[in-house]
């Protein structure tokens, strides 16, 4: 089941999901700029069942909060980063 969650995290609200398996190194979906985490709706589902899974919004994208540009690439990794620890994930497998 697909949990649709928001984390105050690092000055900016994420909009991200967690699905699949509850332990195990998360695989993280990380959708191209311009798209939201939709874009992975397909692909995440097949791996549900091997994986917890975590796909969120970039900054500025989907649902997340759209702070004042410009935005780099430290921020978005930092977003990540942030959000990873959030969840306490200490390890991850990243897919973009």
């Amino acid at each position: 089941m697909t949990k649709i969650r928001f984390a105050a995290i690092g000055g900016v609200t994420l909009h991200y999901t967690r699905e699949g398996l509850a332990d195990g190194t998360p695989l993280v979906f990380i959708n191209s700029l311009g798209t939201d985490l939709r874009i992975w709706d397909d692909l995440a589902s097949r791996f549900a069942g091997r994986f917890p899974i975590i796909r969120y919004d970039k900054r500025g994208h989907g649902l997340s909060d759209c702070p004042p540009e410009p935005y780099t690439i430290r921020d978005c990794s930092g977003d990540l980063a942030n959000l990873l620890q959030y969840l306490d994930a200490t390890e991850a497998i990243l897919n973009g």
